[in-house]
């Protein structure tokens, strides 16, 4: 298991004076992966995840994006990424946040290849609404 450190901090209080107090979250991903990106949505947020390590052969295939409720140190994994290409899953842009129910739909940019090789996960396909209680 990897741990993960997020830092909170209240965005108003960034630029408002003295460094505010921070406080540290824990997030528990697969064992050798690190926190790729982070966004925002209802409930929580997506987290990218992928190797530490530079390991061309293994990083497309152990690449996942988590849905991690901002609270608890566990998170629930939604779907793996890949690339037919030699790119490594880097960012993650959040394009529909639905709360019917319905998937997520994100953007998914590779380190290493042209362009960033830029995928689009989502509705019906790769990317579930995670069971947030919302």
């Amino acid at each position: 298991m990897t741990w993960a450190n997020v830092l909170k901090v209240p965005a108003s209080a960034l630029f408002a004076g003295p460094m505010p107090k921070a406080e540290v979250l824990r997030v528990q991903l697969d064992a050798g992966n690190d926190m790729r990106d982070l966004a925002p949505v209802t409930g929580g947020f997506l987290i990218l995840t992928g190797l530490g390590r530079s390991d061309d052969n293994l990083a497309a295939r152990r690449s996942v994006i988590h849905f991690w409720d901002g609270r608890s140190e566990t998170v629930k994994p939604l779907a793996k990424i890949t690339s037919a290409d030699d790119g490594k899953p880097e960012a993650l842009q959040l394009i529909a946040d639905s709360v019917a129910g319905n998937p997520y739909e994100v953007l998914v940019l590779m380190d290493g290849v042209k362009n960033g090789a830029p995928k689009v996960y989502g509705p019906g396909a790769m990317i579930p609404r995670a069971s947030t209680g919302v």
